[in-house]
C-alpha cells in the first residue's frame, strides 16, 4: 500500500517536471 502510494507520488512529480520542462522549453 505504502509502496504504491509513493510510486504514484513519484510518477506525479515526474509528470509535473516534464510538463514544466516542455512548457519552458
Amino acid at each position: 500500500m505504502r509502496k504504491r502510494a509513493s510510486a504514484a507520488v513519484i510518477g506525479l512529480a515526474i509528470a509535473g517536471v516534464s510538463m514544466f520542462a516542455t512548457s519552458s522549453a
